[in-house]
């Protein structure tokens, strides 16, 4: 039978987890009012292509901003690995510019969570997908 301390460690991991993948299931609704409760108030966001954002209310104005521009904009999780407070996501990024093509592109999102929030999130984007 396991000890305590191993069973509260997989249920730590498993929570991690669990956050990280219902917080890209919230982004992929694209309503800030899903997306908010998961963020700490002084959460930072890195995106791939600009510098870092940081609080709650910047990130959102961050992700407004997207969702105005960007017809499809969404995480599809293919593997998710927890170490301690850090989730990394392997995941595609589906991606749609008005006018365009839908494009899927390889992506990996570092997280930092705790106390039931996404602390910090650090988004990469390699080559398209074939």
């Amino acid at each position: 039978m396991p000890d305590d301390e191993f069973v509260s460690t997989v249920a730590d991991v498993l929570e991690n987890e669990l956050l990280a993948r219902a917080f890209m299931s919230a982004f992929n609704t694209r309503s800030i009012d899903q997306i908010a409760p998961f963020l700490s108030a002084d959460v930072a966001y890195q995106p791939r292509t600009c510098e870092c954002v940081r609080g709650r209310d910047a990130v959102l104005a961050v992700f407004s901003g997207l969702f105005e521009n960007i017809t499809v904009f969404e995480f599809l999780p293919e593997v998710v690995a927890v170490s301690g407070t850090s989730v990394l996501a392997e995941q595609r990024v589906r991606v749609q510019f008005p006018g365009e093509a839908t494009h899927e592109l390889f992506g990996l999102a570092t997280f930092t969570v705790g106390d039931g929030f996404v602390r910090s999130w650090r988004q990469l984007h390699a080559q398209p997908v074939e």
